[in-house]
């Protein structure tokens, strides 16, 4: 199993504090994801954000595809960082680590994706078409929108 890596930063002009409380409301999800990967929240009880918490997701790929996904929370540092896994869904290994360091009068969100695409000997083509593009068109659109959204609020 190939363990492909993404680090991203971005800064936004908040505190730490605020900033780690936007990403507990596990709704603002929805508010962080381009509308070209439509999700929604299957959790029928309400969500309360800490280690063991495990999110159920329906997304749609190119808004056709559907893809179930569970995510589960195994490290909950607040305000400084948390840790979700992917239990069951597209990925053979998914851990995105989400931390909030304090700079300059505002904070960088610092996330660490490791994730491993399905496929055995077919791995490498369907990251290059599917994943690869993806992924960074999503951290990409999290890059341009968290300093839009968190310095709005």
């Amino acid at each position: 199993m190939r363990i492909r890596e993404i680090n991203v930063d971005t800064w936004v002009k908040k505190d730490k504090k605020s900033v780690f409380e936007f990403f507990a409301n596990p709704f603002n999800l929805l508010k962080v994801t381009p509308e070209s990967f439509p999700i929604k929240i299957l959790n029928k009880e309400e969500i309360v954000m800490g280690e063991g918490t495990e999110i159920k997701i329906r997304m749609r790929l190119y808004k056709l595809i559907p893809l179930w996904w569970k995510t589960k929370i195994i490290e909950w540092q607040p305000p400084d960082e948390f840790v979700d896994i992917q239990p069951w869904g597209p990925y053979r290994y998914w851990k995105h680590t989400h931390t909030f360091i304090e700079k300059d009068g505002g904070t960088i969100i610092r996330d660490k994706l490791e994730y491993a695409v399905p496929g055995f000997f077919l791995e490498p083509i369907i990251h290059k078409i599917f994943v690869e593009k993806n992924l960074k068109m999503l951290f990409d659109y999290r890059k341009g929108i968290y300093p839009i959204i968190l310095n709005d609020e």
